[in-house]
């Protein structure tokens, strides 16, 4: 049956409204901290601990709420927006009272095989660069598992912070390799992969905590299923966990690769997604059994681009990717590449250059013939726009990622062929099909907005 939550009592709004308010809960138990959050988000984080950065980007989304939005032709109040935000998420089936919610049987995984021998050894890898400030949470958040049979592998790019000496001092059982330079985040991956000796391979971001069950959950979902590649948990942001960074990814014929349902409040309401296109490495279980048939990561990459293209080539050779959405990781997203003054910069030289071998390796002719012109196309009118505008600094980044990309086409035509060779008869049209749409409601500061054009955009469906 699906559990009901009474909201909690002492919110103002709620008062002036006169009614007691339910979450829906749509096929796994959560809490009612979930709505509670967003209403902090918006409103309670403006009063307490000012100077806090959590509080002051908390603050801005407040602002962003209050802003006048197109179809609003005034600005509105905080009760004038609570009010639209139980409106628009009652309509969708998110919000119901007591009386409306529906009784219907709750959708569980199936049990697990019976009682094994062993658990299956999970080597959890992971690289970082500079990452001494995260690590902290992601590896106490390891040790508090539920899960036993872990071995955690750490592959340090070359950092010229103190990561490779606290986690030395810190935490002595866990093994770290230290690179005599930065060799990207696939080749980096790919040691650590030599010297993992688990069954499962679960990579994870420097950035990353995980829930206490989660690792068993992911498990868990790798014994029931027949066949598959990788297992992605539900993403969510660190400081604004009642939003969804990533349920998978996905690609399309103009923009970058985007993360799906990304900016979202997790309602339970994306649970039955369980095939995308891809999965997201920040947090991933991979079959080392998948590996071996068709090879590890492309090191071209660096970052960005990798895990669709380790995804797709499983893909189409037959091994599906899901998500496990009861398995849940927090995600500090870009908190350790932020750091890095030129980010932006390097972000940007690498995804149009990435994009690029990605649709030429992988694609499909007819494919390629259909994404190719409008990449192109996107990446002249950027260049002509800086033109235009004086932006010498985006013209140098376009000529690097292109001279990267033009000096590369050996590679990719050659890497074109043993993809082309693993590929089933799955045409790309089917895996394509998995994309979810972008959304874009997002602000300057990486956090996700919440006003009330995205909140009517994201969650009210057309015409309902």
């Amino acid at each position: 049956m699906k559990t009901k939550y009474r909201r909690i009592p002492d919110w103002k709004i709620l008062q002036d409204e006169k009614k007691v308010w339910y979450l829906e809960n749509q096929g796994q138990p959560k809490s009612r901290i979930i709505i509670d959050e967003v209403i902090k988000t918006l409103i309670e984080s403006s009063d307490a601990n000012p100077d806090d950065e959590i509080s002051l980007q908390n603050t801005r989304l407040l602002d962003d709420a209050l802003q006048q939005e197109n179809n609003f032709p005034q600005p509105i109040t905080p009760q004038e927006f609570l009010q639209t935000f139980f409106q628009v998420f009652t309509r969708v089936g998110a919000l119901a009272t007591e009386s409306e919610i529906p009784l219907t049987p709750q959708e569980k995984l199936p049990p697990g095989p019976g009682p094994l021998n062993r658990l299956p050894l999970v080597s959890i890898l992971v690289v970082t660069c500079n990452g001494c400030e995260h690590l902290p949470g992601l590896l106490d958040s390891l040790k508090q598992q539920n899960y036993p049979n872990l071995e955690i592998i750490i592959i340090d790019n070359h950092s010229d912070d103190d990561s490779f000496a606290y986690i030395k001092e810190n935490f002595p059982g866990i093994e770290i390799f230290r690179n005599s330079k930065n060799l990207g985040h696939g080749a980096a991956f790919n040691i650590g992969l030599e010297k993992a000796k688990g069954d499962m391979i679960l990579h994870l971001d420097d950035d990353i905590v995980v829930e206490t069950d989660a690792i068993s959950k992911l498990v868990h979902a790798a014994l029931v299923k027949e066949k598959w590649a990788a297992l992605a948990p539900k993403i969510k942001f660190f400081h604004n966990r009642a939003f969804i960074n990533s349920m998978g990814n996905s690609i399309h014929k103009t923009d970058w690769g985007s993360d799906n349902f990304i900016n979202h409040v997790d309602l339970g309401q994306f649970d039955h997604f369980s095939e995308p296109f891809s999965a997201c490495f920040a947090a991933v279980l991979l079959n080392r059994k998948i590996i071996a048939k068709i090879g590890a990561l492309d090191e071209f990459y660096k970052v960005y681009y990798d895990d669709v293209d380790w995804c797709f080539r499983a893909q189409i050779n037959g091994f599906p990717v899901y998500i496990v959405p009861d398995a849940e990781v927090f995600h500090k997203f870009g908190g350790t590449m932020r750091k890095n003054k030129k980010f932006f910069q390097r972000k940007w030289e690498l995804v149009i250059g990435n994009r690029l071998y990605f649709t030429i390796k992988n694609f499909e002719t007819k494919t390629i013939r259909f994404f190719l012109p409008h990449y192109l196309l996107e990446d002249m009118k950027n260049i002509g726009g800086s033109l235009v505008k004086g932006k010498l600094r985006l013209l140098v980044i376009y000529f690097k990622a292109y001279a990267r990309f033009l000096s590369a086409l050996p590679r990719v035509l050659r890497k074109r062929k043993e993809v082309q060779k693993l590929r089933e008869d799955i045409p790309d049209v089917l895996l394509l099909s998995k994309n979810v749409p972008i959304n874009h409601s997002i602000s300057k500061e990486g956090i996700p907005r919440l006003d009330v054009h995205s909140l009517c955009y994201n969650y009210l469906a057309p015409g309902r």
